[in-house]
């Protein structure tokens, strides 16, 4: 009944890569996620002047107009804080035309503070994968808190894969699902009103004063590496933020 509907599930990534639909060398099953897969840097990186995107070519035909420099991954590269670069990520699509997908930075990406999105040939919008797509993917990517090492075969961002046909869910059907189970809890765990709004709406928590609520990067922090998890100490990077009149000031 739900056969070739909605979003791809572990099982239809497995069946693409199987029928080289996702086309990529040294694959590993671990990269798929239930309902995602995680992309993974190749070897070929460029430092670059600035951001573009590739409506009417290739785009590593606009590449030699950009860049000021070939890095090679195959060893670790220091990405320094505030500069562009676009690396050619290992996977390339062969997709059929009931297929279309979005990709988006990984949480851990996020949490480092590292800027990134995507690109594809042919195509005037970062992070979409227009259906019917055959080509290669790029990523762009500027770390603006901290310098980072990256090499080949680290992960920063992933792709989701959707079906033509599939339905939203509806701010109706999510009140629906509210009334019979819950959505949103209080500090008390019980039921709230959600802030439904084409979706489900969330909000930051500043209601406690002198709470830690926020963090910022240190300006003279260490270099990192990407693949040390769990390693570093947070209060060697950031520095933490209180609410005060329920409030923070965010500064530039």
């Amino acid at each position: 009944m739900f056969k070739n509907t909605g979003s791809l599930i572990y099982q239809d990534y497995q069946s693409l890569l199987k029928k080289n639909k996702i086309i990529a060398k040294n694959f590993l099953d671990i990269q798929i996620q239930p309902s995602s897969v995680d992309l993974t840097l190749s070897e070929e990186c460029y430092e670059i002047k600035y951001s573009f995107l590739s409506p009417k070519n290739s785009v590593r035909k606009n590449l030699h107009a950009i860049t000021t420099k070939k890095i090679n991954l195959n060893k670790k590269y220091t990405f320094k804080k505030n500069k562009t670069f676009i690396i050619k990520l290992n996977e390339s699509l062969d997709l059929p035309n009931n297929i279309f997908g979005m990709c988006n930075p990984k949480s851990s990406t996020g949490r480092l503070d590292i800027f990134c999105r995507t690109i594809m040939d042919y195509s005037d919008e970062y992070e979409k994968i227009p259906a019917n797509y055959k080509g290669e993917m790029f990523i762009e990517i500027t770390s603006r808190s901290f310098d980072i090492e990256l090499e080949k075969g680290d992960s920063l961002n992933q792709m989701r894969l959707i079906y033509n046909k599939h339905l939203y869910v509806s701010d109706q059907d999510l009140k629906k699902f509210h009334n019979k189970n819950f959505l949103t809890l209080n500090n008390y765990n019980k039921k709230i009103i959600p802030n439904l709004l084409n979706g489900l709406k969330i909000s930051v928590d500043l209601c406690n004063d002198n709470e830690i609520k926020a963090y910022v990067a240190k300006s003279n922090a260490p270099k990192l590496n990407f693949k040390k998890i769990k390693f570093y100490n947070s209060k060697d990077y950031w520095k933490s933020i209180k609410t005060k009149n329920q409030k923070i000031i965010i500064e530039k």
